[in-house]
């Protein structure tokens, strides 16, 4: 289940209407920080942190926000997400398909798992290529 981001849903939203009004010349070219990923990940593949939103377990394909917890650096889509791993230890955590065992998203083997962007948290490689063998 995917947590809505109204807010960064909404920005797009106001963006895209405001460079629909504005002449080609006026618009600003696309900064590194908002580039797209420039590498195609496949179901099954390891993903790196900072291109998941670990609010909505998801593949986002563009770096997301850092969100430094205790030593440790997560990542949201959106301020709303940030919220959420500042103020909820349950986001910050998973669980690992394989063993069942709790891990922390930072330290977790992520991995691709669908078409659709659904990432899954493993303590480790292994736990991965057992669950794969599995599936």
């Amino acid at each position: 289940m995917l947590v809505g981001c109204n807010s960064f849903t909404e920005k797009q939203k106001e963006e895209k209407a405001q460079k629909e009004v504005m002449p080609p010349m006026e618009m600003e070219p696309v900064t590194a920080a908002v580039e797209k990923s420039t590498i195609d990940y496949r179901v099954g593949d390891k993903l790196p942190n900072d291109l998941v939103c670990m609010v909505n377990d998801a593949y986002m394909a563009k770096p997301q926000i850092p969100v430094p917890v205790n030593g440790k650096t997560y990542y949201g889509c959106c301020e709303m997400c940030v919220g959420t791993l500042n103020n909820e230890e349950s986001a910050r955590m998973a669980t690992d398909p394989q063993t069942g065992e709790r891990v922390d998203k930072t330290e977790a083997f992520i991995v691709l798992l669908d078409a659709n962007g659904r990432v899954g948290y493993f303590n480790s490689e292994v736990n991965y290529t057992a669950y794969a063998k599995k599936s």
